[in-house]
């Protein structure tokens, strides 16, 4: 209901100083795609947004109204939804990580976490993975619930990968926020690793290779 957000979101006010403490879950992705990425987004510079970013948004919007109304898990599956909550706000003290995730559901096992991604492919990549991992850790701490899997879904080619929430993922996570963690302590821009996807990079304008 509209009083626990309000509530959700009050929690997650901080103080300059504290939220300082903090790294967005979602620049897991940016540092996984390219730790010049994270770089230029704890500089406070942004990614230039296209058109297909902003349809992406919408479509996405559409899709959460139509999880809204199923009872199963993204309507593929036996498995009941016992539990189901769009847009949570995390935030852990322990792994310094803040965020808000799509989409958690409850089940007779524990908790799903579930990621839109606004994407096409027949995996997930990498970054996504680590990113929705992250979520899924973070879920554990505010629900008070085990997460032993999460789902990435992509939306433009309706794929839903459902991956187990390993020991070695988890500590795969932690690893990398420490290296981000150091990138933001150090204040030293990555060295440049140039290739296929420094073509569609939306930091092109500002990284230039330099």
């Amino acid at each position: 209901c509209e009083r626990e957000r309000e509530r959700d979101r009050e929690a997650m006010k901080t103080s300059e100083d504290e939220e300082a403490k903090f790294i967005p879950v979602k620049w897991i992705e940016n540092y996984t795609y390219c730790p010049r990425q994270f770089f230029f987004l704890t500089m406070g510079l942004r990614e230039r947004q296209t058109e297909f970013m902003k349809e992406g948004k919408e479509e996405q919007e559409g899709i959460e109204e139509k999880e809204r109304r199923r009872e199963t898990v993204l309507a593929r599956r036996k498995e009941k939804v016992k539990g189901r909550w769009f847009d949570v706000p995390l935030r852990s003290e322990k792994l310094g990580l803040v965020g808000q995730v799509d989409m958690v559901l409850e089940v007779d096992d524990g908790l799903i976490v579930v990621d839109f991604k606004d994407a096409s492919g027949e995996r997930p990549t990498d970054g996504f993975v680590y990113q929705t991992a992250a979520y899924s850790m973070m879920a554990e701490q505010k629900f008070g619930r085990k997460v032993k899997r999460f789902i990435v879904y992509y939306t433009k080619n309706d794929k839903a990968f459902e991956l187990p929430l390993t020991d070695s993922l988890r500590n795969h996570v932690v690893f990398v926020v420490k290296r981000m963690k150091r990138i933001v302590s150090e204040e030293r821009i990555p060295p440049v690793v140039t290739g296929k996807k420094c073509v569609s990079c939306g930091f092109r304008y500002v990284c230039k290779g330099r």
